[in-house]
């Protein structure tokens, strides 16, 4: 049974768990990955609570999915960035650069209100320092 929850435009997203991915609904956790569909998810606000219980773990399963598939997507749907938000997004970037180098398809996917300018310029921000070729997908849904 596949219990996989779509976040949106067909994104699924699940929560790594041991050696298998355990489903969570889309609010429960605002860090997802899912393995099988290559896709990354980081959605609402994130606390440093978040980062250092779910982020920081998802790292090596990113690395081990990129040896296999050579493929990621990557969907932010932040509603709002304060220290934790960013750090992670540094070091998010800066392993999606150097991953990029190598070789691997890595698309990355900004989803921004467009009554945010403030995060609009963020997004364009992270992508004028990285340079990974980020889309902003203006979209009224609210995270």
């Amino acid at each position: 049974m596949n219990t996989n929850q779509i976040v949106h435009t067909g994104l699924r997203v699940s929560k790594p768990h041991g050696n298998y991915s355990e489903t969570t609904k889309a609010h429960n956790s605002p860090v997802k990955f899912d393995p099988i569909n290559g896709t990354l998810i980081l959605k609402g606000k994130i606390t440093q609570r978040d980062l250092h219980h779910f982020y920081f773990p998802i790292k090596s399963q990113l690395a081990m999915h990129l040896e296999k598939k050579q493929e990621l997507i990557v969907g932010i749907f932040l509603s709002d960035l304060d220290f934790a938000n960013v750090k992670m997004l540094f070091e998010l970037f800066t392993y999606v650069r150097r991953v990029k180098k190598s070789g691997a398809s890595i698309k990355v996917k900004w989803f921004i209100s467009p009554f945010d300018a403030h995060l609009l310029d963020i997004a364009q921000d992270f992508e004028q320092l990285f340079k990974v070729g980020t889309e902003n997908v203006l979209t009224r849904v609210q995270y």
